[in-house]
C-alpha cells in the first residue's frame, strides 16, 4: 500500500540523480492526486497536508470520523493505482515502437 508522506526537499544535499528521482516521485503523486474524485482529494489533502485528524475534518465537512477514515482508505488505494497506471503508461511510451 502506498504511504503518503511530505517531506521538506533538501535539494542541495542531494545527488543530481537522487534529485531527479525526487522529482519523478513528486510528478507521479501530483498527476495521481490530481485524478482523484474531488470528495476523496479533499480529505486526503486536508490529512497530509493540513494535518488534520479524521474527527477534525469530519467536524469541517460536517461527516461522522468514520465516514472519513473510510474515505482516506479509499483514497490511498485509488492513489497508489493511479500511479501504478500513470507509471506504466509512461514505461510503454518509452519503449521502442
Amino acid at each position: 500500500m502506498l504511504t503518503v508522506s511530505v517531506e521538506v526537499i533538501r535539494r542541495d544535499r542531494l545527488t543530481p540523480d537522487a534529485t531527479w528521482k525526487q522529482g519523478r516521485k513528486m510528478e507521479l503523486l501530483d498527476r495521481g492526486i490530481r485524478r482523484l474524485p474531488e470528495d476523496l482529494r479533499t480529505v486526503l489533502l486536508m490529512q497530509v497536508l493540513g494535518e488534520m485528524s479524521s474527527t477534525e475534518i469530519g467536524r469541517l465537512l460536517q461527516r461522522p470520523p468514520g465516514t472519513v477514515r473510510y474515505q482516506l482508505s479509499v483514497a490511498r488505494r485509488q492513489l497508489a493505482k493511479e500511479i501504478r497506471l500513470i507509471d506504466n503508461d509512461r514505461d510503454e511510451r518509452m519503449l521502442p515502437a
